[in-house]
């Protein structure tokens, strides 16, 4: 799906496909940092680091769970988006490619492939950007690099 996302990609141009998405609305995650400035708590190479280990068991264990749990607690409790994929494919594209990996993360879990979820963080100062950004999923059922770009620039009315 990747390579067909990237072949129908305009060349020249940053308009980019359509993924369907359905939007679980704004609550609160832990987080690698704010989609808009960055914010970020801890060096992604340590999170890296954390989802190789986890992912280099063929079973997933509990004393293993608890090791990557205590990893995540650097991250911050920040305001965010939970938005389900189809794919975990979809999930990787939507945050390499529209988010360019800043403030957004695929939450795949082997134990329920079928429940996939991308979640962007805002820190606080920028949470009105992403309730713009929840406004335009929720509106089109999609989510376009477009959208993450017009909810990152968007400057609110005081």
């Amino acid at each position: 799906m990747y390579a067909e996302k990237t072949a129908n990609k305009d060349k020249g141009s940053n308009e980019t496909k359509a993924i369907p998405v359905t939007s679980r609305g704004i609550g609160k995650d832990y987080s690698n940092g704010c989609f808009v400035c960055g914010y970020e708590f801890v060096d992604a190479q340590y999170i890296e680091a954390a989802k190789k280990r986890l992912e280099a068991h063929k079973e997933i264990n509990i004393k293993e769970i608890e090791r990557y749990l205590e990893e995540l607690k650097t991250w911050q409790l920040l305001d965010n988006i939970a938005v389900f994929v189809d794919s975990k494919e979809d999930g990787e594209y939507i945050v390499t490619e529209m988010f360019d990996n800043k403030g957004a993360r695929v939450d795949f879990r082997k134990q329920e492939p079928e429940w996939i979820q991308d979640k962007f963080g805002a820190c606080p100062k920028h949470l009105e950007n992403l309730i713009k950004l929840n406004e335009f999923i929720t509106g089109s059922g999609t989510i376009t690099k477009e959208m993450v770009d017009r909810a990152r620039n968007w400057i609110p009315r005081r």
